[in-house]
């Protein structure tokens, strides 16, 4: 008996048993150890998330986002094959068996990704023939047809647009890896897809790579994060189990493998966890990494391997509608004035930029790009600087940047600048900290800087173009005759040395050319006024 009864104790000891309350609790701690990478409160909505839950859904979640747009399609394509009192010839009785394929495609529609593709091949087949058929073969008296034609168009049109959605595509994967580069929002957006899965009851584990060590397999470890003591084996087994009994996928989340052990780690053991989740039909990974133009090991190891992708590229798209959301939850007010450019589609420049202003307690106020510029790299360099143990007060960061622009002038092109030569200025930059030989790394990590291969060599440019263009053009004008500031070597500068010039010399640039150039250096002042601070234009002008 009293072995029976050990041997119970033994079993409940290490026995896994997950519930839906352990779930949601695992997801809660795990959503806290994000930090400030995500933020349920300051929460631009991902215009594909339902897409994105839905292609890790067992049942069929697309038709009810599909659902619209494919009435629309079956209406008109019911209009235009019903077509009464029109002559008919060959072209217009081909559009119409290829309308036919189109209903039978749509008519096919069983939930399944398959059947979704097809239809969205179908489409692409049909719009390409109405184009045609549309400009080269209605006679524009016959108003029928042409206005029927151009209704299947616009209904065709929208439906691909939709079946185009990565997402769907991917629900056929038993692994996700979603990349991108620094600050595009892929931890937000694992955060989020956990949040929203856990509010609905549907299981999720998150995991974030920056725990993950060196020291065993990533199933031995996930085991020990969730301080679970049963064998590495029946972990998966019992998420697999309690999956089954919900008829709900379990998603596996593992944030930022790049972080942690790296691919110190994950070099040896990422395809042996693929493989053994993918024996489970109840269980899914997703894994996210960050990339850069420095292309590394999880990036030549996916495009090796064809693992399914998607790379997320923040608010690319939406720019406008997501400052202006961002701006209102920091409380700064709505600008009047225009979303400055590109730099705007990432959200980690825009939160640094909405919490620079929040931190000083400046209103958001129009300001040059020149000193938006600078906020953002002091407050890039701030949390450098407190990750990695430097007094802030050494603004590394805008002492970097600038240096790289002065190399470039010496080398006198912009393209030209050797991996080697910069690593060794930064190095000696940033010596008084305690890892001077990473910080071109952690640079181009941050997305400030990036690499280009071209023949053999590696070259170190801006990652941010237009930011590369400001202090381009601050070296440029102290360094250079203004004759010779608008080379294409230096690239198109025009509009920040058309901005920081009165800033510098007290007027504007075009004063400064000699009269053959003139008129193109008043051209990017008049360019470039939308992103100048009117105290900034000289009186003269």
């Amino acid at each position: 008996d009293d072995i029976v009864e050990m041997s119970r104790l033994v079993n409940r000891e290490y026995a896994f048993c997950p519930t839906e309350t352990w779930f949601s609790a695992q997801n809660e701690d795990a959503i806290k150890a994000l930090g400030n990478r995500y933020s349920e409160t300051r929460n631009f909505p991902f215009p594909q998330m339902d897409y994105a839950l839905a292609s890790l859904e067992r049942k069929d979640g697309f038709m009810p986002l599909l659902s619209e747009n494919v009435n629309k399609l079956q209406s008109s394509l019911d209009a235009f094959l019903t077509l009464k009192d029109v002559p008919t010839d060959e072209e217009l009785e081909k559009i119409k068996t290829i309308c036919g394929n189109a209903v039978n495609a749509v008519n096919a529609i069983d939930g399944s990704v398959d059947a979704y593709l097809n239809l969205r091949d179908g489409l692409n087949a049909l719009d390409e023939e109405l184009y045609e058929f549309y400009w080269k073969h209605i006679d524009r008296k016959q108003d029928k047809i042409e206005s029927a034609c151009q209704r299947l168009r616009q209904s065709c049109r929208a439906l691909k647009e939709q079946l185009s959605i990565e997402w769907i595509g991917l629900k056929r994967e038993n692994t996700i890896f979603i990349t991108g580069k620094a600050g595009t929002g892929k931890s937000h957006l694992i955060g989020d897809m956990v949040n929203i899965r856990r509010r609905k009851g549907i299981p999720s584990l998150l995991l974030l790579g920056q725990h993950f060590t060196a020291a065993s397999d990533p199933l031995s470890q996930i085991r020990e994060l969730l301080d679970i003591r049963c064998r590495k084996e029946i972990l998966l087994e019992q998420l697999n189990n309690y999956g089954k009994r919900s008829n709900e996928t379990v998603a596996i989340f593992i944030d930022a493998i790049n972080e942690g052990a790296g691919d110190t780690l994950w070099r040896d053991h990422l395809k042996e966890l693929i493989i053994n989740v993918s024996h489970y039909d109840y269980l899914k990974l997703v894994i996210s990494f960050r990339t850069s133009d420095m292309k590394n090991f999880f990036y030549d190891w996916v495009e090796e391997n064809k693992e399914a992708t998607y790379i997320h590229q923040g608010f690319l798209g939406n720019e406008r509608e997501a400052c202006a959301y961002l701006f209102s939850s920091f409380g700064l007010g709505q600008p009047l004035w225009p979303v400055y450019g590109n730099e705007f589609a990432n959200p980690l420049f825009i939160l640094k930029y909405c919490r620079e202003h929040e931190r000083s307690g400046e209103p958001l106020v129009f300001e040059d790009f020149w000193t938006t510029i600078s906020n953002y790299c002091k407050s890039t360099n701030h949390d450098i600087a407190i990750k990695f143990g430097y007094n802030d007060s050494l603004d590394l960061v805008t002492s970097s940047l600038k240096s790289i622009a002065q190399m470039m002038i010496k080398k006198n092109s912009r393209y030209s600048l050797l991996f080697e030569e910069a690593l060794q200025q930064l190095t000696d930059i940033a010596k008084y900290t305690s890892m001077p030989q990473e910080f071109l790394d952690i640079l181009i990590g941050e997305g400030l800087l990036r690499t280009d291969t071209y023949e053999g060599q590696v070259y170190v440019n801006y990652g941010f173009e237009r930011i590369g263009d400001y202090f381009i053009a601050d070296s440029v004008i102290d360094e250079i005759s203004p004759e010779h500031w608008y080379e294409y070597n230096w690239g198109d500068i025009g509009e920040a040395i058309s901005v920081i010039c009165p800033q510098k010399k007290g007027v504007e640039a075009f004063e400064l050319m000699p009269k053959h150039k003139v008129e193109a250096s008043v051209n990017y002042f008049l360019s470039s006024a939308t992103w100048r601070n009117g105290n900034n234009i000289s009186k003269s002008s």
